[in-house]
């Protein structure tokens, strides 16, 4: 292997504090909670307005991390432990470059001698952090998974002559070295899809992060859910790819057994957010049972450091009862004055000027404008975090979506069958309107229900779009591809198969209703339906992502399709909507489709006034039609025919 090529980029992090949101205002919910606490709140958020400071800024700040040193060397792996809420998961974030949630974060932390705002700019993909959940496409397979992650990752141009054989090649490597050759072609799976297990879900993960080449892998909490052995087989993948490629990987473990625990090179014990230790792992047991802690013959090496920060769980040598610490602030301060610590802050200075000798940093940037330009002039921006175009990366996306809608056949064929039924079932409703007075405002309320179902449809999407969500920040955060350019591609994939369910539907409902037979008009009825989906599908999209959580997406959803349903113009014409809700129908898409629909039928079309419609009624001495006077809105005297452009101005204003 090329020396060269492998990006050696360890961490040091220097007086690292993190900052966070106190819970001093949390209390438990009841019927009487929002009434009370929102009566509380009325003099502070009058205060605040007064005073021009934020209504949040009574709010208490928790140190949840407090002032930290320590550093893990490429390909070096560093395990951190501690009891929950020690400050693990916030650690890993801050050390994978992920601090948008926390109030503060200070001190420094810095990758091969670069700042972490230079990493998250220019070289957000290279620290990779993975959260304790798996989230992957559940029907892509595993090797497409895979597969996707190498073409985000590799530019186009290669110095090789055959780029896809290369690629190939790599993708079958990582197959192999993750054992995942038995499910290599199933698909992923999750809690609604049957797939592969839990472990080869957890050596995917590992492989599509390999596949990216990181130089820095954060692991959290990755082995919940895994047994025994899959625990350790996930565990000695790490320290593979740590050797391989010199990857400096730091993985925090809720247990790990006496054998995954040899395989770290640095342990890291945490204590409600203090650092109690961190130094080489085959020493750790030694240090604290040097204060005179005693770890019971079978109890593994992490479950007894772990325990030393539970006081019921703590053993003590007998007589040393008052000698050893008790409290964080008390194993913290022992630490600081041990030689440990006088060895770690030597080797971080160290180490420190080993990066301004070899200067690692010049050698990564080198090495990533290298791999961008892939034996030719770079399309991509300096200063982009991503490794292939924007071109590139819309293809990568739009591949995906092709493959995920025809990975789902049974849906889209249910979808079609469904519209079908329910075009017959509303067809059956309208069944050939007669083109007089007495069809007028049916004939209106077809176009309605036609353009409300597939209005309903795109509803689906709330759900759908909350549930990739997981996916697209994890692949962000990987540079795989710039969001956009993911709605892009997912908007581009929709259009044939929403443009199936629309000819479905409407060669269905348009026939049976008996609409105006022009070809013409049924095209426009088509393309209104088509883009009209389009719109709530997007609208229905951005509520899912927007959206805390899917019960909040459905009733922000389901307030949108009240008033938009309300307001189109068919139940209340706009010249009779007050004018404190005009606005919403004037940014109404449903409303839009619904005008352009209405106007589409009846202009050049004209409806005969029959039967009672033509007043006076019934008596034959009557039967003159310059007589009587048709009642349908539109009608003008001394004549039984109706104008549609008629009929529309005089109903609903257009």
């Amino acid at each position: 292997m090329d020396e060269d090529r492998i990006k050696k980029v360890g961490i040091v992090f220097e007086n690292l504090t993190v900052l966070g949101s106190g819970s001093a205002n949390a209390y438990i919910e009841n019927v009487l909670s929002p009434i009370i606490h929102g009566a509380v709140r009325i003099p502070k958020i009058i205060g605040s307005l007064l005073t021009g400071r934020g209504f949040f800024s009574e709010e208490a700040t928790k140190t949840i991390l407090h002032s930290m040193n320590g550093y893990c060397r490429n390909g070096e792996m560093m395990l951190v432990l501690g009891k929950p809420g020690a400050g693990c998961s916030t650690l890993l974030r801050v050390l994978g470059n992920q601090r948008k949630t926390y109030k503060e974060v200070s001190g420094e932390v810095t990758y091969g001698g670069i700042d972490s705002h230079e990493v998250a700019q220019k070289y957000r993909g290279e620290v990779a952090y993975n959260q304790e959940d798996d989230f992957h496409h559940p029907t892509y397979t595993v090797r497409q998974t895979i597969d996707f992650a190498l073409r985000s990752k590799t530019p186009s141009r290669r110095l090789v002559a055959d780029p896809d054989a290369l690629r190939a090649e790599i993708l079958e490597l990582l197959i192999k070295m993750f054992g995942l050759q038995r499910c290599a072609d199933t698909i992923v799976g999750d809690a609604m899809t049957r797939g592969v297990s839990g472990g080869e879900k957890k050596r995917t993960s590992i492989a599509e992060q390999m596949a990216t080449g990181a130089a820095v892998s954060i692991w959290d909490g990755s082995t919940r859910g895994l047994d025994a052995s899959s625990a350790l087989d996930y565990v000695r993948s790490l320290r593979i790819v740590a050797d391989l490629f010199q990857r400096t990987t730091v993985v925090s473990l809720y247990q790990a057994s006496e054998n995954i625990y040899n395989l770290f090179d640095k342990v890291m014990l945490l204590a409600e957010g203090r650092c109690i230790y961190l130094g080489p792992a085959d020493e750790a047991k030694g240090y604290f049972e040097s204060m005179g802690f005693v770890c019971p013959g079978r109890q593994t090496t992490s479950d007894f450091l772990t325990g030393i920060t539970m006081k019921h769980e703590a053993q003590v040598a007998p007589g040393m009862e008052s000698a050893v610490p008790r409290s964080p602030e008390e194993f913290e301060a022992r630490f600081r004055a041990s030689s440990d610590y006088n060895r770690l802050s030597r080797e971080i200075i160290e180490y420190k000027e080993e990066f301004k000798a070899e200067r690692p940093d010049m050698k990564f940037r080198e090495n990533i404008e290298s791999s961008r330009m892939g034996g030719g002039k770079s399309k991509v921006r300096r200063s982009s975090p991503y490794q292939i175009t924007y071109y590139q990366q819309i293809k990568n996306t739009m591949r995906r979506e092709i493959s995920l809608l025809l990975g789902s056949k049974g849906q889209l064929v249910f979808r079609y069958i469904y519209n079908a039924v329910m075009a017959v079932i509303v067809g059956s409703l309208f069944y050939q309107l007669p083109a007089n007075s007495t069809g007028a405002f049916t004939r209106g309320g077809a176009l309605f229900f036609g353009l409300l179902f597939n209005t309903l449809m795109a509803n689906a999407e709330v759900p759908k779009a909350f549930n990739s969500r997981p996916i697209l920040y994890k692949q962000k955060a990987l540079a795989f591809y710039h969001p956009s350019a993911q709605y892009f591609a997912q908007t581009v994939a929709d259009f044939p198969m929403y443009l199936i369910q629309i000819v479905v539907f409407t060669v269905i409902l348009y026939w049976m209703v008996g609409l105006q037979a022009e070809a013409g008009k049924f095209f426009f009825f088509l393309l209104v339906l088509f883009f009209t989906a389009l719109c709530l599908t997007a609208l229905f999209r951005l509520i899912g992502q927007i959206s805390n959580d899917v019960h909040t997406g459905h009733v922000l959803a389901g307030l949108f399709l009240m008033f938009f349903i309300n307001l189109t113009g068919y139940l209340i014409p706009p010249k009779d909507m007050g004018g404190w809700v005009i606005w919403i129908y004037w940014i109404n898409p449903i409303a839009y489709g619904l005008k352009a629909l209405l106007s589409n039928e009846f202009r050049g079309l004209e409806l005969e006034c029959v039967s009672f419609n033509l007043v006076p009624y019934g008596d034959a001495k009557y039967d003159n039609v310059a007589n009587k006077v048709c009642t349908l809105l539109g009608s003008q005297p001394g004549t039984s025919l109706v104008k549609g452009e008629d009929y529309l101005m005089a109903t609903y204003g257009f």
